[in-house]
């Protein structure tokens, strides 16, 4: 998983890279500056040391009268000589010389410096005719020569050049005056040597410092990368932390000796333990049921099975998956725990709709063929009743027969309400005036079983069908009141529809204290709605009885049709909302309505899972 973008390490690539080349230029730029400045110090050097020596020479230099007619010859001085050895010696002067326009007039060339025949070179001769002066280097003998020549003027015929030395009483000589060039010649290797020894330490310095930046480049680029591989890994550790920290499902991971290392808080919120109690504990820390499943499953679960376990109410899968190290052996396992509930709940939901589309559809087809012959024979049976009336036991008979057709009709009534319910106009409806509605007509049954009829209403307000909202209510306290009654037989059904009067004979009272109470509440723990409950405090339900409460047909009345409460789980469905049975045999039953303040989904019930001594069934459909 990318987590740092490469982009940000090849800018910096990019700009090392661009700041070494301009490093590098500038290095290479000042050095090649710094050489050119140092030749032009040493041809500074040089050309004032020759120009001095030049002076010198030319002050040693004087005339002589030649044995031919009219010539003059020039010689040093006797005094310049011990000076001229002196920088023989030094290393310093290669040769000296007088040159005209045609020969050498002079010319001394330091021991171990072989000339043969001394002249200007062409371009020397003709720079000095030009210009006066000239300067170079020539190589001589197998040496580096700066060679400096310059005019000395021409010559007189009674003094030589005319620009030496003060005048004598010695006669001229008539002839011609040719221009006379001085030229000297140093020996520059040493100078050259240093030159060339500065050249490579610059050089040498140059590769050095680029070097130094480069490798300090290099290491930077590591660093970076190391950096950015170090960022890297902190984001991806810090994103796997917030999605482990933020799966749906349970997580653990549990070492070979047993021992929990790890648990996301999904875990905790599944399991109902405290956060942070999980990590560091073992197979004893989790609930029992868990624990039994992971060891007496893992054989099977190694596998890569799903457990099913049920727990506080809640149907869980169970899965645990090596994790093995780099020889093969499984030192650890991940243990994934997820929440089944509401996807099982659907499942169940999805059956019961197929049963209630099945009995719709077998309802709608025999309805009409029931109710014509049905409601001649209440016509026949109500006649016989009144023709017969004063006489045993033809009059009962007839009352009977009328009971019966009215019986069948509302089992009729209610099969085709499940099987297409009318449709539904939410609105907030206020609970306390709907109760005494469900009162009154329930009075004469109230009062006749001996139960007393109580409400507790925390919310004052439900968002429901008003209607719908009253069916349930009475449906549920009509079977509270069987359920009180101290009798299994009963000589008649209750059955009541919103506008019908219900109707309910008991052959005996409740016991002493028979009591049921219409509550609500606002919902908690998230949920967004009114819990509206009726609790009674009967005989209570057994599991067989709470698991199939809400299924059609199912009754435990021997007169019931069983439709009573599945009315009940259509209403909520239809309203988005649950149904829910508290029990606790011997205490007393609680059928929980929820009611949303919005049409949309519903959320998960927030009533506590079950312990020892209580559970709860649950049945919920929710809208596509």
């Amino acid at each position: 998983m990318e987590i740092v973008r490469r982009s940000e390490v090849k800018g910096a690539l990019i700009i090392g890279a661009v700041t070494v080349i301009i490093v590098g230029v500038a290095l290479i730029l000042a050095t090649l500056s710094s050489l050119r400045r140092q030749r032009e110090l040493v041809g500074d050097h040089l050309y004032l040391t020759a120009w001095s020596l030049h002076h010198a020479v030319a002050g040693s230099i004087r005339p002589v009268r030649g044995e031919g007619h009219g010539q003059t010859m020039l010689e040093f001085r006797p005094d310049a000589r011990e000076y001229f050895q002196e920088l023989e010696q030094g290393g310093v002067v290669v040769f000296v010389g007088v040159f005209d326009d045609t020969e050498p007039r002079l010319f001394h060339a330091a021991d171990g410096v072989e000339i043969s025949e001394p002249e200007l070179p062409h371009h020397i001769h003709k720079g000095l005719q030009q210009d006066g002066e000239w300067s170079g280097v020539l190589p001589l003998g197998g040496l580096s020569v700066y060679v400096f020549g310059r005019s000395m003027g021409p010559t007189r015929p009674d003094r030589g050049p005319e620009n030496m030395g003060p005048q004598d009483d010695r006669p001229s000589f008539q002839e011609p005056r040719p221009e006379l060039y001085l030229v000297v010649g140093m020996d520059i290797s040493g100078h050259m040597e240093l030159y060339r020894q500065f050249r490579r330490n610059a050089v040498l310095q140059v590769i050095f410092i680029l070097g130094t930046v480069i490798f300090i480049w290099i290491l930077a680029i590591g660093l970076m990368k190391r950096l950015g591989s170090a960022r890297q890994a902190a984001s991806l550790s810090r994103f796997q932390s917030t999605l482990l920290d933020n799966l749906p499902d349970g997580l653990l991971t549990m070492n070979a000796r047993g021992e929990i290392l790890s648990a996301n808080p999904s875990a905790h919120r599944i399991l109902k333990v405290a956060p942070g109690t999980l990590v560091g504990g073992g197979l004893k820390h989790l609930p029992k049921k868990v624990s039994l499943s992971l060891a007496q499953g893992g054989a099977h679960m190694a596998e890569g099975d799903w457990q099913q376990v049920e727990y506080a109410g809640l149907r869980l899968e169970v899965l645990a998956v090596p994790l093995r190290d780099g020889q093969g052996g499984v030192d650890s396992r991940l243990i994934l725990i997820r929440d089944r509930t509401e996807i099982r709940e659907l499942e169940e939901n999805l059956g019961e709709a197929e049963k209630l589309a099945a009995m719709g559809a077998m309802a709608a087809g025999v309805a009409h063929e029931i109710r014509n012959p049905l409601s001649a024979l209440r016509g026949f049976a109500q006649y016989f009743s009144k023709k017969f009336a004063g006489r045993s036991p033809e009059e009962t008979y007839a009352r009977t027969m009328v009971q019966e057709a009215d019986r069948l009709n509302r089992v009729v009534a209610d099969m085709l309400f499940l099987a297409k319910p009318k449709p539904l106009a939410p609105e907030l409806v206020d609970l306390a005036p709907l109760a005494g509605e469900v009162e009154q007509l329930l009075g004469q049954d109230i009062v006749g079983s001996g139960v007393a009829l109580d409400t507790d209403f925390q919310a004052a307000l439900a968002r429901a069908d008003r209607d719908a909202l009253k069916q349930a209510l009475i449906n549920l306290v009509i079977n509270s009141i069987h359920a009180l009654v101290e009798t299994e037989s009963h000589s008649g059904q209750a059955r009541a529809e919103a506008g019908s009067e219900p109707e309910l004979t008991v052959s005996r009272k409740a016991a002493p204290g028979a009591r049921i109470v219409i509550s609500s509440r606002r919902a908690e723990q998230g949920l967004s709605g009114v819990w509206v409950a009726v609790t009674d405090n009967g005989p209570g339900m057994g599991p067989e009885a709470k698991e199939q409460a809400f299924e059609p047909f199912y009754t435990g009345r021997p007169q019931g049709t069983g439709l009573g409460l599945s009315i009940v789980y259509t209403i909520m469905r239809d309203h988005k909302g649950k149904a829910q049975i508290d029990s606790i045999p011997g205490q007393g039953t609680s059928v929980r309505l929820f009611f949303p303040e919005s049409s949309g989904r519903s959320e998960s019930a927030d009533s506590p899972g079950p312990s020892a001594t209580e559970s709860s069934s649950e049945a919920q459909e929710e809208g596509a």
